[in-house]
Order: structure tokens, then C-alpha cells, then sequence
């Protein structure tokens, strides 16, 4: 029987991909005819991928907006995580739109405040809802979805470490609140028997 090779651990395969990703964006860029190639090629497939996106997901995420919002009895419920949620959305939502030159007047700021709010309370417990909520953000503030695979490229980067940790946090919080949903129907059931 031959021996398992050890596999190589997720982070170093997640930075493995960043690094290949860039050296081949950088040749793609400096070789004749490569920016034509990304253009004619790949943005195309970025495109159909961004409105795959959008028609999968917003119908989803309207429902899990709609659902969260009409759960929300108090709005101290927004705890330290959905705090920094909205903080999330909002450093990433200026942060793309300063680099990439979109201006924000002070009503796209308040946009983003409540939509990243909104996004934060309706964010499916999966790993990787939150970029296709931050696209329901910047599209909120009229970025140009010319620009969308862009910027979906300078998040992803990072994200997806810290999209691991909100996944873990969220899915935490989920099975402890259905626990103790648990616990206190069974209580509720006992007394009535």
C-alpha cells in the first residue's frame, strides 16, 4: 500500500494562489498582447461570474434581509460581531472606491452605513457571503460595475482568512442560539405534560 503524501495546509495553499495569481497578472500584463487577452478573455468570464453572482445570491440575500429584519425585536441585538461586520463593509466599500477613484459624497456614506448594516444582520452563515453582500454595498453607492471584478480581486486576497474566522463566529452563534432554543422548548414541554 503505498504511503500518503502530506497535503500542504489550507493558508499555504491559499497563499500558493495569491502569489501565482499576481505573478501571472503581472506577465499577463507585460507580455505583447496580454492585456488584449485579458480583456477579450478573461474579463468576459469575470463578468458572466459577478452576474452569476448577483442572480443567485440577491434573490437569497433579499429573503435573509427580510427574515433577519423582522426577527430583530431590539436593536441592541447588533452585538460586538455585527459591529464589526458594518466596520467591515464600510473599511472595504471606501477603501476600493478611494483606490479605484469612485468619490463618496456624504450621503454615499451614510448608504453604506445602513446598508452594511442591513447586510450584516441578513449574512448567510456561509463561507464567502460576505463578498457578495460588499457587492450589494458598492453597487449601493453607484460604483461602476465595470470595475466590480477589480475590486473583488483586491479584497479577495484577504478575505478569505478573514471570511474563515466570520464563518466560524456566525455558525458558533447560530448553533448556540438553536441549542438554547432547544433547551428552553423542552423545559416549556415538560411543564405542559
Amino acid at each position: 500500500m503505498p504511503a500518503k503524501r502530506p497535503r500542504l495546509p489550507l493558508h499555504f495553499q491559499i497563499l500558493i494562489g495569491i502569489f501565482v495569481g499576481a505573478g501571472i497578472g503581472f506577465t499577463a500584463s507585460t507580455i505583447a498582447g496580454g492585456p488584449a487577452f485579458v480583456t477579450n478573455w478573461v474579463k468576459p468570464v469575470g463578468d458572466i461570474f459577478i452576474r452569476l453572482l448577483k442572480f443567485i445570491a440577491v434573490p437569497l440575500i433579499f429573503v435573509s434581509l427580510t427574515k433577519g429584519i423582522s426577527d430583530l425585536k431590539d436593536l441592541s441585538t447588533l452585538s460586538r460581531m455585527g459591529v464589526q461586520t458594518v466596520a467591515w463593509y464600510m473599511a472595504t466599500t471606501v477603501f476600493i472606491c478611494q483606490v479605484l477613484g469612485h468619490e463618496l459624497a456624504w450621503s454615499d456614506q451614510l448608504i453604506i452605513v445602513l446598508t452594511a448594516t442591513l447586510a450584516s444582520i441578513g449574512a448567510a452563515g456561509a463561507p464567502s457571503a460576505g463578498i457578495v453582500m460588499l457587492v450589494i454595498v458598492l453597487e449601493s453607492v453607484g460604483f461602476p460595475s465595470e470595475n466590480l471584478p477589480l475590486a473583488l480581486a483586491m479584497i479577495l486576497a484577504v478575505d478569505r482568512l478573514l471570511d474563515m474566522c466570520r464563518t466560524v463566529v456566525n455558525i458558533s452563534g447560530d448553533s448556540c442560539v438553536a441549542v438554547l432554543v432547544e433547551s428552553s422548548l423542552k423545559k416549556q414541554l415538560a411543564v405542559m405534560r
